[in-house]
């Protein structure tokens, strides 16, 4: 069976209702990219949909995103970047 995303994504122009804790999550998570990673899902031919674990790097890079504006970064284009 396939799996339908249509039902998970919003639409466009479409409202939405939040109760209070969902306005308090969405908060931590405009505030803070780290703790909106563990919302961040990814689809794996293999096990299905499984957690974003970043590597090391990769929440360096988000590190210093955060502190710079500007950032170049010697990488090569699949790098999960």
């Amino acid at each position: 069976m396939a799996i339908r995303y249509d039902d998970w994504v919003k639409r466009p122009n479409e409202e939405l209702e939040y109760n209070p804790e969902q306005i308090l999550e969405l908060k931590k998570c405009i505030e803070d990219p780290f703790y909106f990673l563990k919302y961040v899902k990814i689809v794996s031919l293999d096990r299905g949909e499984v957690p974003f674990e970043p590597y090391d790097y990769q929440l360096d890079l988000l590190k210093k995103f955060q502190k710079h504006r500007f950032n170049i970064a010697l990488c090569s284009r699949q790098s999960g970047k």
